[in-house]
């Protein structure tokens, strides 16, 4: 089986947008996973330690969940961005790893846009 210049062309096209295609994709999904942590964190009065043990229950992924008994919450919020930067990245996950979801979340909950949410959310839950 032997296909021509035109026929080859096209395949290896159709094959790199599929890639894109399947690429963006998994990049929505993971921004959706991402932006509902940081909902989470909202619900939790900005406790770090609540909302990653509040993500452990709901990705109900008994990796997370090891990772989480094995080092501890707490541990792994300190970690947390060492561990992102040592485990290998699964390329086309839809979810991220839970070193990469806490390590974002830490890193949003103290950005000035993360700390002003959490400061209005604060003063809401006050008045």
């Amino acid at each position: 089986f032997s296909l021509d210049n035109q026929q080859e062309r096209q395949l290896a096209l159709a094959l790199r947008f599929g890639a894109w295609g399947a690429g963006t994709w998994m990049s929505k999904l993971r921004s959706e996973v991402l932006s509902a942590d940081r909902l989470g964190l909202l619900a939790a009065d900005g406790d770090e330690d609540a909302a990653v043990t509040a993500m452990v229950t709901a990705a109900q992924s008994p990796a997370d969940a090891a990772t989480a008994a094995l080092l501890g919450v707490r541990q792994l919020v300190e970690q947390a961005e060492y561990l992102d930067f040592v485990l290998p990245r699964a390329r086309f996950a839809a979810q991220p790893s839970l070193p990469t979801r806490v390590a974002e979340l830490a890193a949003w909950s103290r950005s000035r846009s993360g700390q002003d949410l959490l400061r209005r959310a604060a003063r809401r839950e006050g008045a």
